[in-house]
């Protein structure tokens, strides 16, 4: 079972990992910023929202 969840890990990460590189060449554009929240798409219509961590 340890096993089966270590490579369920390891493919969910190379599967990021070629998806970040394959977009790695599409341009990003910001769509909208409120209270720390930004939303960004990218030309391939990726979206992305991220949110500013607090301390």
């Amino acid at each position: 079972m340890i096993k089966a969840n270590q490579n369920l890990k390891l493919l969910v990460l190379l599967l990021l990992q070629l998806a970040f590189f394959s977009n790695a060449c599409a341009q990003i554009k910001q769509i909208a910023s409120v209270e720390g929240i930004t939303e960004y798409v990218m030309d391939n219509g990726l979206k992305v929202i991220l949110q500013k961590m607090l301390k």
